[in-house]
């Protein structure tokens, strides 16, 4: 998710960037996300009573989702220290800077964990941040993008440029295949996928963006941890 506490020292072409983002797809696109998390917790039947946010960027997910969710407590993790001015803020008092490894969290703790477009920006550490999910909470809904060749390759890192590039947040070069992301699965120590959602229509409300960045970009993926308070390797 775009962080605003990723780079404190943005350049006039940057901010402008960040108005257009948030004018332009950002606002809805959370809306979007919020209700259909709420829906498929529903669908599934999984509790909710504590969710962690990983990758959690500005807070806007987190935020709409609390409001909706009814006895839900948010727990937000990234990498960025928390900037002095915010550290009063109510919006940003559950909030934990880590070290992007080690969850600073006992042992399914969690009842969810939820990384929303947060794994294509590191794919080296992908394994490890999965697994401290899976460590952490009893389901993991992973929100990611596929890529099918050259074009929608390109069209993603076009798609991240807007949303990312003037917070300060590095581009990817790459995004998961079908067969990149099963093999993804294989790495796991402690998960089973028990649904998966593609395509997903985020953008249907944006004449240009729902051309540009059709559904079968945006995925789903459901995962239920099996870890039983073992050592974790």
């Amino acid at each position: 998710m775009s962080s605003p506490i990723a780079n404190n020292t943005k350049n006039f072409v940057q901010q402008l960037m960040v108005k257009s983002h948030q004018k332009l797809a950002h606002n809805q696109r959370i809306n979007y996300l919020a209700h259909f998390f709420i829906q498929l917790v529903d669908k599934l039947n999984l509790a909710n009573k504590k969710v962690i946010d990983i990758g959690c960027g500005d807070m806007t997910l987190a935020t709409s989702l609390q409001k909706q969710w009814v006895g839900c407590s948010m727990h937000c993790v990234d990498t960025y220290p928390l900037p002095s001015d915010l550290k009063e803020s109510s919006t940003w008092e559950k909030y934990t800077a880590y070290d992007g490894l080690v969850l600073p969290f006992e042992n399914q703790s969690m009842d969810i964990a939820l990384l929303c477009d947060v794994l294509h920006h590191d794919f080296e550490q992908a394994t490890q941040l999965l697994n401290e999910a899976l460590r952490v909470a009893k389901v993991v809904l992973l929100k990611d993008h596929f890529e099918y060749g050259f074009v929608s390759r390109q069209t993603l890192r076009l798609m991240d440029f807007v949303g990312n590039w003037g917070y300060g947040v590095s581009i990817p070069k790459r995004y998961y295949s079908l067969s990149s992301f099963e093999q993804q699965l294989e790495q796991l120590s402690y998960a089973e996928e028990i649904k998966r959602i593609c395509p997903i229509p985020l953008y249907e409300h944006h004449f240009l963006f729902r051309h540009l960045c059709p559904a079968k970009l945006q995925f789903v993926s459901v995962l239920k941890s099996s870890y039983q308070n073992t050592s974790y390797e």
